[in-house]
């Protein structure tokens, strides 16, 4: 019995780390190249993933035997992060990248207590947790080279016009 535990719940780690991978290489062309269009791939695709996220609560509040109140409450909360996620997708990329951050940040901390009311299993909170802060760490990645970019070009253009 534990061998199919362990077995179940290798599959959402796979996954998991995997959703990983356009995030590393949106970040990873950025820095190689200096063109922002891959930090609007890491913003689009954070957003989906934050929509993503937020639809488990969906998922969640239809198989549940929970009070009627705290389904509509789940209800609206599964669809916080898809709005917020499409909003970070329509502004300047820079803000984008910090809204998805303080997005990933805020919903792992209401998750955290969700998961207490829920009775979801521990598991996956553990696991949330190491994404979340692998994806908030990649993001302030991108918030950090966005500036230094353009320190970057600058001292370029210094040492070629001495």
């Amino acid at each position: 019995m534990k061998k199919a535990q362990i077995n179940h719940n290798c599959t959402p780690y796979i996954l998991g780390f995997s959703g990983l991978i356009p995030f590393f290489i949106s970040i990873f062309f950025y820095y190689w190249w200096l063109d922002k269009f891959f930090l609007k791939i890491a913003v689009t695709y954070g957003a989906i993933i934050l929509t993503f996220v937020g639809s488990v609560y969906w998922g969640i509040a239809l198989i549940k035997n929970i009070k009627p109140i705290l389904k509509k409450r789940l209800y609206f909360f599964s669809v916080i992060p898809a709005i917020f996620g499409w909003l970070s997708t329509l502004i300047p990329t820079i803000y984008g990248l910090v809204v998805l951050f303080f997005c990933f940040a805020s919903l792992h901390c209401i998750e955290r207590k969700l998961c207490l009311i829920l009775e979801i299993p521990a598991w996956y909170i553990k696991l949330r947790l190491i994404l979340t802060i692998i994806v908030c760490f990649v993001l302030l990645g991108g918030i950090l080279m966005y500036d230094a970019t353009f320190l970057k070009i600058n001292s370029l253009f210094r040492q070629e016009v001495l």
